[in-house]
């Protein structure tokens, strides 16, 4: 008697596809040992891949590149150095590699800010590199002029001398000042009044250890005023214009649901629940 020969499982592909790209546009990726039955996941894989979607070994997920856009676009300001946590599915490696093609095409901007390098938008207002060039000179004149007072005993400078050459190295920041010193009296009023508030509560609630501001607090301290929904679009406002820098919970500490309410999204569903004054921003 000939044996009866075993066919094959059926799968429903269609169904293992659509809970793939659900899972992926809320968590930014799966992972591919999570797509279904050995024998579908080739298809699955495939199918995902020419929806647009990048596949790995263990992974399929949103293209690192969007998710980089969308996290610089939302306000944060990502450094190279925990540029992993910004991104899901993806190595460090990987995603460094990515911030330095994007860079490259002119779709984000690289800055030093104390010995960090930070991925922030194109939009940001940064230098060029002959700016760099001519204000280094400039600020590196004035220090080995104050060194050399400094080393010899009785002898000092002017301070006329010293705020004309920082006016000739940053002649923004003297604008800058003066702008700040003649709106001083109208920093309360429409726009200005309400950055001027944001500043406030940051400072306010400013963790000194961290640095940082916990936004549930300062979303807090500000509806008591405004309102909360009004609270949080002025931070977020605020962070557009690039005064203020937000960033993801990343294990800090753990949200409760109150917390989690008054927090700010982030991208892919994250929550930004830290925020820091940019210094030197001006309303």
């Amino acid at each position: 008697m000939a044996k009866a020969r075993k066919t094959a499982p059926a799968f429903d592909l269609d169904r293992l596809v659509a809970q793939a790209r659900e899972h992926i546009e809320s968590e930014a990726f799966v992972k591919v040992s999570a797509l279904g039955p050995a024998p579908a996941r080739s298809h699955v894989t495939e199918t995902l891949r020419s929806l647009g979607f990048e596949v790995t070994k263990s992974t399929v997920r949103r293209p690192l590149r969007e998710q980089l856009l969308e996290a610089v676009s939302q306000g944060a300001f990502v450094p190279v150095k925990s540029i992993a946590s910004f991104v899901r599915g993806g190595t460090a490696k990987e995603a460094k590699g990515v911030a330095m093609e994007l860079a490259q095409e002119g779709r984000l901007a690289r800055v030093i800010r104390g010995s960090a390098e930070i991925l922030v938008p194109v939009s940001a207002p940064t230098y060029t590199r002959d700016e760099l060039l001519v204000r280094s000179r400039a600020l590196d004149t004035l220090v080995k002029t104050l060194t050399k007072a400094s080393k010899l005993k009785g002898v000092s400078v002017l301070r006329s001398d010293v705020v004309e050459s920082i006016e000739e190295a940053l002649p923004e920041f003297t604008r800058s000042a003066r702008s700040s010193s003649a709106t001083s009296e109208v920093a309360h009023d429409g726009k200005e009044g309400t950055i001027s508030k944001v500043f406030a509560a940051l400072d306010a609630m400013r963790d000194e250890s961290l640095g940082l501001s916990f936004i549930p607090r300062v979303v807090a301290h500000l509806g008591r005023d405004m309102g909360v929904d009004a609270a949080r679009k002025s931070l977020l406002d605020a962070a557009s214009r690039g005064l203020v820098e937000l960033r993801p919970e990343g294990g800090l500490r753990r949200l409760n649901g109150e917390e989690l309410e008054l927090c700010l999204p982030g991208p892919q569903g994250t929550r930004l629940s830290w925020a820091r004054r940019i210094e030197g921003g001006t309303s």
